[in-house]
């Protein structure tokens, strides 16, 4: 919904006074949309491709953190 509102807001600030400045405004809008689309398209297949790599290095080290940590605690 919020969403939904904010296309209609940009869409009614870029209007242009002229004969064809809802269409160009459209246009903009529409490219301007797939652009983000592609960059968060982008950004989850770089994310899904690297998390198993991150994954990997991360995990061992929080847990010997943790095993550490128990340790002193004792």
């Amino acid at each position: 919904m919020v969403a939904t509102l904010f296309a209609y807001f940009a869409l009614n600030k870029l209007h242009i006074d002229v004969r064809v400045g809802k269409v160009l405004a459209l246009i903009f809008f529409l490219v301007l949309l797939s652009a983000v689309g592609y960059g968060l398209g982008f950004l989850i297949n770089r994310t899904v491709r690297d998390l198993p790599e991150i994954a990997e290095k991360a995990i061992p080290s929080v847990l010997e953190y943790a095993r550490s940590k128990d340790q002193t605690a004792i």
